[in-house]
C-alpha cells in the first residue's frame, strides 16, 4: 500500500499550484502581518458565507509567483551563507595577521641571535689574538 501512494503522487507538494487565499496568508504570515492576516480571514471567510466567492471560482496562483517566492527563499538563505563564509573569512585574516606577527617577531629575535652569536665568535676570535701575542716563546 505504502507503494501504492508513492507510485499515485507524481508531483512533490510544492509542485502542486497552491489556492489563492492560502498564498496570500502563506506571504502574510511570512511577512509578520498578524493584524492584515486577520483582518483578511475575517473578510475572506465572511464573503464565503454570504456566497459572493465560491471555492470553484477561486483559481490557483500561478506558477510564476510561486517560483518567484522560492527564488526569494533561496536568495535569503543564500546571503545568510555568504554571510557566515565572510564571518569566517574575516576571522581566519585575524588569525593569519596574528600568526604573521609572531613570525616576524620570531624571525627578528633569531637575527639578533645570529648577530650577537656572530658578534661573540668575532669578540673571541679577537681575544685569542689578543692573548696569543702575550704567550711565552
Amino acid at each position: 500500500m505504502a507503494q501504492r501512494s508513492v507510485l499515485t503522487s507524481k508531483h512533490s507538494v510544492s509542485e502542486i499550484p497552491e489556492i489563492v487565499d492560502d498564498f496570500l496568508c502563506n506571504f502574510l504570515v511570512r511577512m509578520g502581518m498578524a493584524r492584515t492576516l486577520d483582518c483578511f480571514q475575517t473578510e475572506w471567510y465572511e464573503l464565503m458565507q454570504k456566497g459572493a466567492i465560491e471555492r470553484k471560482d477561486i483559481g490557483f496562483v500561478p506558477d510564476m509567483y510561486t517560483y518567484n517566492q522560492h527564488l526569494e527563499m533561496e536568495n535569503r538563505r543564500l546571503k545568510k551563507e555568504l554571510e557566515n563564509y565572510k564571518l569566517a573569512a574575516s576571522k581566519a585574516k585575524e588569525a593569519l595577521q596574528k600568526i604573521q606577527k609572531e613570525r616576524d617577531f620570531h624571525r627578528m629575535h633569531h637575527k639578533r641571535v645570529v648577530q650577537e652569536k656572530n658578534r661573540l665568535i668575532s669578540d673571541i676570535k679577537r681575544l685569542k689574538a689578543h692573548y696569543s701575542s702575550y704567550e711565552p716563546t
